[in-house]
């Protein structure tokens, strides 16, 4: 299963409480579980891996809902009733405006989502959440938070791109890998490019797996159609060779990506 960021819809039961308010939900399983309750582990936040650093948050599209999952689970293994995950969410700055809300009715050993809407986080603001397993009338212990911070703004600028052998709408004869320097054209907070020789360029996805485990990817690990800047904001230099098969000129189209992978227009 693969799911686009831009479309992260899914499927989640959880009780919200409005962003602020201190709210504490009693959990209500099918059936306690057998043994203790241990604290939720593999936890992400929109699908992408949790960042434990709060000056290294992880950034994400603030147009999406908040989603924030761990993996609940008890020291009985063996014992598959369900259980309840139980998350706090709070600005980095003001620990005291901390939000409750629980995802009742998970399974030990898969993935439990809970959700703020979109909207309840300030742009740039850190916020940190952390999450609890609650079976019966026991709780685990809180996990270590997770810091994240949204970002609403696409980059305002479309990259730049030179190259000292093939220039722009001049002929070339060719016989040489194109050299190209991609540049984040003023915006600060590119991360990398995206480029290639056909329009349409790939969409950032992350495979579901087993126990519906989100598996991110860094997609600048894919040299084929992403490169990360050399530092933020900063630029890129490509060398590369056209696709065979094609007669007459070709074009590159790059795109910019900031932290958090949202995409800037396309230059070609």
């Amino acid at each position: 299963m693969t799911m686009s960021f831009g479309a992260r819809s899914r499927a989640v039961l959880a009780s919200l409480g409005t962003l602020g308010l201190a709210l504490t939900a009693a959990a209500s399983p099918a059936s306690a579980a057998g043994g203790t309750p241990t604290t939720p582990t593999q936890l992400f936040t929109n699908y992408r891996s949790c960042s434990t650093d709060a000056d290294r948050p992880t950034y994400v599209w603030g147009g999406d809902n908040l989603i924030v999952e761990g993996i609940p689970g008890t020291t009985d293994t063996s014992d598959n009733s369900q259980v309840s995950v139980q998350y706090q969410v709070w600005p980095v700055t003001d620990p005291a405006q901390t939000t409750t809300f629980t995802r009742d009715h998970a399974t030990p050993g898969f993935e439990a989502s809970g959700v703020l809407p979109s909207g309840s986080l300030a742009e740039g603001q850190i916020y940190a959440w952390r999450a609890q397993t609650v079976a019966g009338g026991a709780a685990s212990d809180w996990s270590a938070p997770c810091y994240v911070t949204t970002d609403n703004s696409r980059p305002a600028n479309a990259p730049t791109v030179s190259s000292p052998n093939y220039p722009p709408d001049k002929w070339n004869q060719g016989g040489e890998p194109a050299k190209f320097t991609l540049s984040a054209n003023g915006v600060d907070d590119v991360t990398g490019f995206e480029y290639s020789w056909q329009q349409e360029l790939p969409v950032i996805s992350t495979t579901i797996g087993d126990h519906g485990i989100p598996q991110p990817l860094d997609p600048y690990s894919d040299p084929e159609y992403f490169t990360r800047a050399d530092a933020l904001g900063g630029s890129a230099t490509l060398s590369l060779v056209p696709p065979s098969g094609f007669a007459g000129p070709m074009t590159l189209w790059v795109r910019s990506l900031d932290r958090a992978y949202s995409p800037s227009e396309i230059t070609s």
